[in-house]
This record gives C-alpha cells, sequence and structure tokens, in this order.
C-alpha cells in the first residue's frame, strides 16, 4: 500500500521534537541545562544584589526559580528555531516537499528528497496512532510520520494502519 503528501519544513520539526521527547538522553540534557541556567542565574543575581546577606541569597534563589520556570519554553522556542534553520539548510528552502510512504512485506519504504530508503520491519520498534498522524519509531533511524493528509478517508488510514501493524507485528514474532 502506498500513499503520499506534502510536508513543510514545521513537519520536519515536529517529528523531531517528537523523537526528541521520547528520548532519555535529551531529556536528560534538558534537565541539566535547566538547573546549569538556574545555578547560573542565583550566582549572577547573588553577587550583584546590594544588601544584606539573607536578601541577596532570597534574591538569588528568586531568580534561580524564574530561570527554571521559564528555561523550558524559551529553549523550546531557540530549539525549534535552529532545528527549522537546520532543516531549510538540508532541503534548500521552505518547501512544500514530497514524501511517498509504502508498506512492503521487506519493509517500510520512503521517498523523499530524491532518495528512497527502505527500514526492514525488524527496525520498527512501534507503530502510533498520534491522532493528526500514523508514526512509525525506528531503532537507529529516527521516526518516520505519515500525516492524515496521505489518506482519502478515515478508511484508508484505518487500513494502513492495520497493514503497518501487521507487517511489524509479523516480523516481531520471527
Amino acid at each position: 500500500m502506498r500513499v503520499a503528501f506534502d510536508f513543510t519544513l514545521d513537519d520536519m520539526v515536529d517529528v523531531a521534537e517528537r523523537a526528541a521527547e521520547r528520548s532519555a538522553t535529551v531529556q536528560g540534557i534538558r534537565v541539566q541545562a535547566r538547573y546549569v541556567s538556574s545555578l547560573i542565574a542565583a550566582v549572577i543575581v547573588y553577587l550583584i544584589l546590594p544588601g544584606s546577606e539573607t536578601w541577596r541569597l532570597a534574591g538569588a534563589g528568586l531568580a534561580a526559580l524564574i530561570c527554571a520556570w521559564i528555561y523550558p519554553s524559551d529553549y523550546k522556542k531557540l530549539h525549534r528555531k535552529k532545528l527549522r534553520q537546520h532543516f531549510r539548510e538540508q532541503f534548500g528552502g521552505e518547501g512544500p516537499f514530497r514524501c511517498e510512504v509504502e508498506l512492503t512485506p521487506e519493509g517500510l519504504a520512503v521517498t523523499q528528497a530524491g532518495a528512497r530508503l527502505v527500514r526492514a520491519w525488524s527496525t520498527i520498534t512501534a507503530v502510533l496512532d498520534g491522532g493528526d498522524c500514523i508514526e512509525f519509531v525506528a531503532r537507529g533511524s529516527g521516526s518516520l510520520v505519515v500525516r492524515n493528509r496521505a489518506f482519502k478517508s478515515q478508511s484508508e488510514h484505518a487500513e494502513f494502519l492495520r497493514l503497518a501493524r501487521s507487517y511489524a507485528t509479523f516480523v516481531e514474532k520471527k
């Protein structure tokens, strides 16, 4: 079964973010960066704030809390902006770009940007129904998201999902 759809840089950023959210390593780096940023903010405020030791410690604590509260949204905005720049550089423009996805007994075949890649079903660790898409999570090569706009109907979406899961399940039982 084969489907095709157009995607944009924003779609690419979304896929990269989905993959990052599943990564324990990425989440650990984000938590560590949040703590370090908060600590730096606290030290700076402590050093520049005039007054008593108690006042400076309270200011430093408040600065750390504010930084920890603000950091996730600022980081996400900056990260999305940098990912967009990266994908614009890689794809040579804003898009839209064409993606074709074919389910075959051998694997998940994807054609985009002039290249065809076939991922063996044994590398697919999950086939998720994300509501707005079907997401294939692959070991060693990230994620592939097939947007709902690739399907002519809900029944075609359901059949694609059923077939994908049957291939993935079949390989896992081997």
